[in-house]
């Protein structure tokens, strides 16, 4: 059998996975896949990225290069990096933040392998973040919010909420046409925010396309576990809470019931000493009327 180098692998494929040492021969086979992104040529012409860095305000010292008709996403080019004009349609700016820099580090994935509308939920969770708690997200808290998924297209990656109740960002677009064609390069200073006093120890952008290990983590499980034993203690204490209102409710409905048979007894009381009211009211009224007639004679018999 041929040894088979990971040296020698072509840019824009990815295996499967890599020798613990450094261009170490294997003799077992390698599954070897190509990127989808060595499909697509890019569609832009030179005005559309021309127009970039005031549409898209880029830093002055950023410089943009609109790729070869031989040039594709996932090739690596020294001091260049790949971007997708979708990725700046759902909200990203140069230079990028730290905390992009740092998730798409902590995944191992270069920024042209995220897809657009996990790009529209990380910057709308930096937005949310910040304007609720004055404070940018972390990490580790978005990765407790959404795991890397693989893409059908292999090469690029999204996101994906581990609990559907958790999920913040609504109404995503169904899909982004053509946006797959639509890329180029930039290089230069300024398109990265690089490592300083303010902002620590910063990781750089991957100019390589990678392949994460996306297989189930212990942390992976854990959380899983964890979410769905919060959904059924959730579910369970819905139960109990409707057990509880349902009791409280016949039993309301039990004094209501008391109260309206109370209430009828009442009216019916109510009724026969009115009845009786009258009656002796009517006995008074005729008993006057008896005594006037009375009085009426006996004058009469005195004149």
């Amino acid at each position: 059998m041929a040894e088979v180098r990971s040296s020698e692998l072509e840019i824009g494929l990815s295996s499967s996975g890599d020798p613990e040492g450094g261009d170490i021969a294997v003799s077992a086979p390698r599954v070897v896949r190509a990127f989808h992104a060595l499909e697509e040529v890019c569609g832009l012409d030179d005005e559309t990225v021309g127009r970039f860095k005031d549409r898209f305000q880029f830093p002055e010292r950023v410089r943009v290069r609109r790729p070869t008709n031989e040039d594709r996403a996932c090739h690596f080019f020294p001091g260049e990096i790949c971007f997708y004009e979708a990725a700046f349609t759902c909200g990203l700016r140069l230079p990028i933040h730290p905390f992009i820099m740092e998730l798409l580090g902590f995944f191992g994935i270069a920024s042209g392998q995220l897809m657009p509308n996990s790009w529209r939920i990380v910057v709308n969770y930096m937005e949310i973040w910040l304007a609720t708690n004055e404070d940018m997200i972390k990490v580790s808290e978005l990765v407790h919010l959404y795991r890397l998924k693989e893409s059908k297209e292999y090469g690029y990656y999204e996101l994906v909420h581990w609990a559907r109740r958790a999920r913040i960002v609504r109404g995503l677009p169904s899909s982004f046409r053509y946006w797959k064609s639509r890329f180029f390069f930039v290089s230069g200073d300024d398109f990265e925010t690089l490592a300083s006093e303010a902002w620590g120890d910063v990781p750089r952008l991957l100019r390589r396309w990678g392949t994460p290990h996306l297989g189930a983590s212990t942390f992976s499980i854990a959380w899983t576990l964890l979410s769905t034993c919060c959904d059924l203690l959730t579910l369970r204490e819905k139960r109990v809470e409707n057990s509880k209102l349902r009791k409280e409710l016949i039993a309301a409905m039990d004094d209501a019931n008391q109260a309206k048979e109370k209430l009828r007894t009442l009216m019916d009381e109510l009724k026969v000493k009115r009845e009786l009211t009258k009656e002796k009211d009517e006995q008074i009224a005729s008993a006057r009327e008896r005594a006037k007639g009375l009085a009426a004679k006996a004058i009469e018999g005195f004149q």
